[in-house]
């Protein structure tokens, strides 16, 4: 089961890269370590995470193919690190996320989501091995 979580984005920014047309690069931190989430669970079960450091070193260092996705759609692709259009850090803050995004509509009008900052969240999907 893929499990999901929302966190507001920390020290993010769009700006405009390229040579003859501006391509928009996307950075920030979709994941910042030892910050409390905000209550997950239902009925009764209510609970809260948070990310220990290091958190992601096993998928960055299997260098597994993660894909940067508008609400966990495949069919809304922004990066992929198999492409090198998407990458990922671990940093004394958090996980660091950067993308280039395509000269798609769907990364055009989430641009101007974000710069209106109606969007200013991000969330990750992942398997649970253990937790504790």
């Amino acid at each position: 089961m893929i499990e999901r979580r929302n966190y507001t984005l920390e020290n993010f920014e769009i700006r405009d890269v390229g040579f003859n047309k501006p391509l928009p690069r996307f950075s920030g931190h979709a994941a910042v370590w030892n910050t409390l989430s905000q209550p997950l669970g239902s009925m009764g079960r209510k609970f809260r995470e948070q990310i220990a450091p290091g958190a992601f070193t096993r998928a960055i260092e299997e260098d597994q193919d993660v894909a940067l996705l508008i609400n966990h759609d495949p069919n809304l692709v922004l990066g992929r690190t198999s492409a090198g259009t998407a990458h990922l850090e671990q940093t004394e803050r958090g996980l660091k996320v950067e993308a280039d995004f395509p000269d798609t509509s769907y990364a055009k009008d989430l641009v101007t989501l974000i710069e209106r900052r109606d969007v200013s969240q991000m969330s990750f999907g992942f398997r649970v091995k253990e937790d504790k």
